[in-house]
């Protein structure tokens, strides 16, 4: 290709893109069928934006809590088989969910792959079963 050609070529590509880009197609300016033939609908319809009339999304993949998570649930994280997910279960209580790596539970190609998909939770403390007794009043 010379490079005069290849410049008409440029050039043509490039008022086919400035003709579409602008919205004339060539074709007169008529309303289109669609529009039940009422030009100002047409303009009403482009005139508002567009409404999203999709529900919102719930997260597909929920957070799995390996202090509390079966091995069924565990084994649905990616990379993880019976035989991690047992050791997970038996490594239980995790103080965060670094320590399946810290531990030696999961190789750290496996953690890296979950670790945004798990969480450890902490078990709630109860006040009232750690606090000491208060020393009964001396009767009189």
């Amino acid at each position: 290709m010379t490079y005069q050609s290849t410049l008409a070529a440029l050039a043509a590509l490039a008022a086919a893109v400035l003709l579409l880009g602008s919205g004339q197609s060539g074709a007169a300016d008529k309303p289109r069928a669609d529009t039940a033939g009422n030009a100002a609908s047409s303009a009403h319809a482009i005139s508002q934006p567009l409404q999203n009339t999709r529900p919102p999304t719930r997260p597909t993949n929920p957070l799995i809590d390996i202090n509390t998570a079966t091995a069924a649930g565990l084994k649905a994280l990616p990379g993880i088989g019976a035989g991690d997910a047992a050791k997970i279960i038996a490594g239980r209580p995790y103080g965060s969910k670094a320590q399946l790596e810290t531990r030696g539970v999961l190789e750290p190609l496996v953690y890296e792959g979950l670790k945004q998909r798990v969480i450890a939770s902490q078990p709630a403390v109860n006040a009232a079963a750690n606090s000491t007794p208060t020393p009964a009043a001396p009767k009189r």
